[in-house]
C-alpha cells in the first residue's frame, strides 16, 4: 500500500513531519510518498493541475491495475484547492483519508471556508473533534 502525504506550500518542518509519518506508516507496512518530492516530479509531465490532481485520486500502477495511492494523509487542517480536491476525490472512492497530529485521526468530511481562496479556503473535519 501506498499513501500520499500532502503538505501546504509553506508549511514547515516537512522533513522531520514526513520522517515521522514515514516511521508510523511502516509499522503498518505502508509507503509513505511525499507530495512535494511527487509534485516536483510528476507536476510537468501531468500537463497542469486538474491532470496532477486525477493521477494521485485515480491512478492505477499500468502493469498490476492497482491504485497508485491508497491512502492520504494531510498535516494541516486548512487546506488549499488541489489539497482540497483530492481530499474529496479519495473521501468520494471510499479511500481512507487521515489527517496527523502526532497520531492518525480519520478525516469525516471537507468543509468549505472560502472557494476564492486557492491557499486556505477548505477545512477538514476529522473524527477527533
Amino acid at each position: 500500500m501506498k499513501a500520499f502525504v500532502a503538505f501546504g506550500i509553506r508549511q514547515e518542518k516537512v522533513d522531520s513531519l514526513f520522517s515521522e509519518i514515514t516511521n508510523r506508516l511502516k509499522e503498518a507496512d505502508v509507503e509513505a510518498i511525499n507530495s512535494v518530492h511527487h509534485h516536483r516530479k510528476t507536476f510537468h509531465d501531468a500537463g497542469g493541475w486538474d491532470s496532477w490532481i486525477n493521477s494521485i485520486v485515480f491512478g492505477t500502477d499500468y502493469l498490476t491495475r492497482k491504485p497508485n495511492f491508497d491512502v492520504l494523509v494531510c498535516t494541516e487542517r486548512v487546506v488549499g484547492r488541489a489539497t482540497a480536491q483530492i481530499v474529496q476525490g479519495f473521501l468520494d472512492q471510499g479511500k481512507d483519508v487521515l489527517y496527523f497530529d502526532h497520531g492518525f485521526y480519520f478525516v469525516l468530511r471537507l468543509q468549505e471556508n472560502d472557494g476564492e481562496d486557492w491557499q486556505k479556503g477548505w477545512s477538514i473535519i476529522v473524527a477527533k473533534d
